[in-house]
């Protein structure tokens, strides 16, 4: 969809650490985080309940897949999942996208709502950074 920045595969492309014929696992630019990934459709929908059949029935296992690999990048067994279905639930980018971050004990100072409340206001982190984290959950797909 124009002017969707997930739907971009150039704005994407250096955030990609993987990618099937249905969906993008992506680093966050802006994460809580060290680890802050995404999951996303290939294809531009917005709601949850928009998902196909086969993307529905895929949805799943590649969430796993995804995770395991966060958490053994970033040596955790803990993890926090979050989709936000429009504004008032705070989605930011009107794709489908489902939060994966990995959590250790302590990890924030603030509780959770308000790391995700300041999230919009978060500095968007370097292409260098970015670069390592992807290589760094790349190594695990290997």
């Amino acid at each position: 969809m124009k002017g969707c920045p997930f739907c971009n595969l150039e704005n994407i492309r250096n955030q990609m650490f993987y990618k099937d014929e249905k969906f993008y696992g992506l680093y966050n630019i802006k994460p809580i985080l060290s680890g802050h990934s995404l999951l996303i459709p290939k294809r531009h929908i917005e709601h949850l309940f928009d998902l196909d059949e086969d993307e529905s029935r895929l949805l799943l296992p590649m969430l796993k897949k995804i995770t395991k690999a966060l958490l053994k990048a970033y040596e955790t067994e803990n993890f926090d999942l979050s989709l936000q279905e429009g504004r008032p639930a705070g989605q930011m980018v009107s794709h489908l996208h489902i939060h994966i971050i990995p959590r250790k004990s302590g990890d924030l100072k603030e509780d959770w709502p308000e790391a995700i409340r300041k999230r919009e206001r978060r500095e968007r982190i370097s292409d260098e950074e970015i670069k390592e984290n992807v290589e760094k959950i790349k190594r695990e797909f290997k």
